[in-house]
């Protein structure tokens, strides 16, 4: 019996101790993505975004469909990133036109979220 336990506590610290060092990478991950970029830092990165553009505080970059149903059906597929990532952009929908913008509100500016999820935008507006 005494076996059993003790087989059983090792599985088990074994079993924390990855769950421990799974949960620090991610917060270390988040805390990286989430720290606001410097004003250069930002300068560089819309460098590699087509058509967005940035006050300093956020990026944006206005979208034109073939009409309304084609808009909405954009907004519909930039659901599902945006849920993965936990950061939602802000939209507007004009008839056939979807401006989205975007900056973490959390960190009080533009971090490395933002530019992540502006990239897979664009993907889908391909």
């Amino acid at each position: 019996m005494n076996i059993f336990v003790s087989k059983a506590n090792n599985v088990f610290f074994s079993c924390f101790i990855a769950l421990l060092l799974v949960s620090q990478a991610l917060a270390q991950n988040n805390i990286n993505h989430s720290m606001l970029l410097s004003t250069n830092e930002v300068k560089a990165k819309i460098q590699d975004l087509p058509q967005w553009t940035t006050d300093g505080k956020k990026i944006s970059r206005t979208f034109e469909f073939k009409d309304f149903v084609a808009a909405v059906d954009f907004v519909n597929q930039i659901v599902e990133p945006a849920e993965s990532a936990g950061h939602h952009p802000d939209l507007e929908i004009s008839y056939n036109k979807v401006t989205v913008s975007l900056t973490t509100h959390d960190a009080g500016g533009l971090t490395n979220l933002d530019f992540a999820l502006a990239e897979k935008i664009s993907d889908i507006a391909k």
